[in-house]
């Protein structure tokens, strides 16, 4: 939370002083102050207007993340059971620094890349209109904006096919290939330091799901991401416009680096896994009750030995929230004070049968709606459904390919939802604010992609 503060500060002088985190399921929503927020946008958005700024930025970010698997790589790789509380400060240290500017990384993203799609909108329309090609419009957009390179989910889903290619072909002699595999992906699920990472067992059994083809599968996944590639080209090519190029190459990198960064954050805390549960021995803590503490209790332990009662921790375990206001931060862990707070900080929420967002992938579809808050929810989702979650994540693909229609609480036009929307040509509505909270799972609802629109129906 401090980066949100000093960080932003440091980066584009804009501070991000009170703001407040509720668990969610296994994720969090973070809620920020609204004045406070539009100042940083508009801060942002100023420095945008120059095309060499956004370049910059994203050098900056894939930089900063690369700090940050690097060292929490290297803290993996240690052997903590020698090493003196005083050692193992240090390198609590080291972790705690190179998240400090990730905060710009995690916010400043999310207004950065909806900035850089109104660039390549304006840019394409002015390219068509000198072409009296304008009609042309929505179908270039779409495919400009259309992701054309590999997230890391996506890589391991391929990279399981060949291994279930090689298991065709050797039986069941897999072992060493699925131990490397979950080594190497184990921490796709991992969104925050409690959550308990992939084993070669995991891997093991979703293998059974996978094509029976394998072969045939990468081979179409691979024509379909070149086709794309191929057709950008083309719309480039014939409009020979190099800024429009420069902008739509810049723009495929943020599609990816807004994935990225929360991948980041996942290797991190998979990385540094072995790290806590050294640090929870030592307190004599179990059960993961490590990740119920603060950083600022991590070092008074390590520094002075004192231990935070588990009293405090069972009730954080229940529910908590963090709260800053004006640099006072505070946990939060009574159930009553917590709807207090809940109540007095956030904006009330107005129920209705409608529910507003932005479009993508134009079309109307009618369903049942299944709320998703992870990979975990896969069972309760059929094909057809209406698939409503805060925001979905890559390694939702299984889910995602049996939605009748994709809606969710956030995101913009390269949210991960809006890039599969048009990846799979389901319809989809970004960015309602609340229908987690408005919709419930069975409520059937009518999906306006057209006209971003979601409108629950009387039975």
């Amino acid at each position: 939370m401090e980066g949100l503060g000093k960080g932003n500060a440091e980066i584009i002088g804009i501070f991000l002083n009170n703001h407040l985190l509720e668990p969610v399921g296994e994720k969090h929503a973070w809620y920020v102050d609204e004045e406070e927020w539009t100042n940083f946008v508009k801060r942002i958005s100023e420095l945008c207007k120059d095309t060499s700024y956004l370049e910059k930025q994203a050098e900056d970010a894939y930089r900063i993340c690369g700090k940050i698997k690097d060292i929490t790589a290297k803290i993996r790789a240690t052997d903590f059971q020698n090493k003196s509380n005083e050692r193992l400060k240090d390198l609590l240290n080291e972790y705690h620094k190179s998240l400090y500017k990730y905060s710009f990384v995690a916010w400043g993203m999310l207004v950065i890349d909806q900035l850089l799609v109104g660039k390549v909108a304006e840019k394409l329309q002015t390219a068509l209109k000198n072409r009296n090609k304008g009609e042309k419009f929505n179908e270039y957009f779409e495919t400009l904006t259309t992701k054309v390179n590999l997230t890391d989910a996506e890589r391991e889903e391929i990279e399981l096919l060949n291994i279930k290619a090689e298991a065709q072909k050797r039986g069941d002699d897999i072992e060493r290939l699925l131990k490397e595999h979950a080594d190497k992906y184990g921490w796709l699920p991992m969104y925050d330091h409690d959550i308990v990472p992939w084993d070669k067992e995991y891997f093991r059994n979703r293998i059974i799901s996978l094509s029976e083809n394998p072969q045939k599968e990468i081979a179409q996944r691979e024509e379909k991401l070149n086709k794309r590639r191929g057709r950008i080209e083309e719309i480039l090519h014939e409009l020979n416009d190099p800024e429009l190029s420069r902008l739509v190459n810049l723009l495929q990198k943020y599609i990816i680096l807004r994935t990225y960064r929360t991948d980041i954050l996942k290797i991190a805390y998979y990385n540094m896994n072995l790290f806590f549960k050294e640090i929870e021995n030592r307190m004599g803590l179990e059960g993961n009750e490590v990740a119920y503490t603060t950083i600022d209790e991590i070092f008074n332990f390590l520094t002075n030995g004192k231990v935070i009662s588990k009293e405090i921790i069972k009730e954080r375990m229940e529910h908590f929230l963090f709260l800053k206001i004006d640099e006072k931060l505070e946990i939060v862990a009574n159930k009553d004070r917590i709807d207090n707070v809940l109540k007095n900080q956030l904006d009330r929420l107005e129920l209705s049968d409608v529910l507003k967002g932005s479009g993508v992938y134009t079309g109307i579809k009618q369903g049942g709606v299944k709320i998703i808050e992870s990979v975990k929810d896969e069972y309760k989702m059929h094909e057809g459904d209406i698939l409503v979650a805060t925001m979905t994540t890559p390694e939702m693909h299984s889910i995602i390919e049996k939605a009748g229609a994709i809606v969710t609480d956030e995101g913009g036009i390269t949210c991960h939802a809006a890039v599969v929307a048009r990846e799979f040509k389901i319809p989809c509505v970004i960015g309602t604010k609340y229908a987690t909270k408005v919709l419930k799972d069975g409520d059937l609802v009518e999906v306006n992609a057209k006209e971003g629109i979601v409108r629950r129906l009387k039975i």
